[in-house]
């Protein structure tokens, strides 16, 4: 079952918020958070998204975000975590909560062509 998120996430409330979420990851292995109710996209609520993202990795289980507002989208998009957090507009699968690989690219710059 979901834990529904409702009204506003602030840095009043930021810490009971967190660790009820907490506890929702730690009693089921795929915890969804359903943000339909959400009033509004703040840095406070990004920076929930990402503690119980990282509370469930540390826990090896999986989190999955749906529902979530317009708003938060934006600010997850322009903060570059839209590729981390596992958010979906509509009911979304639960992912692993594991950080997304690193872009690779070659460890040593290319020579010039002395030839």
């Amino acid at each position: 079952m979901p834990f529904s998120v409702s009204g506003r996430i602030t840095f009043d409330n930021f810490s009971l918020l967190r660790a009820e979420g907490e506890r929702h990851i730690a009693a089921d292995p795929h915890a969804v958070f359903n943000l339909a109710e959400l009033a509004e996209g703040t840095s406070a609520a990004v920076a929930l998204l990402m503690a119980w993202f990282r509370h469930a990795h540390h826990l090896d289980k999986t989190v999955a975000f749906e529902d979530v507002p317009e708003s938060l989208l934006n600010i997850i998009e322009v903060s570059g975590l839209a590729d981390v957090l596992p958010v979906g507009i509509g009911s979304g699968a639960a992912v692993p909560a594991t950080p997304a690989p690193a872009a690779t690219g070659p460890t040593e710059p290319p020579q010039p062509d002395r030839g």
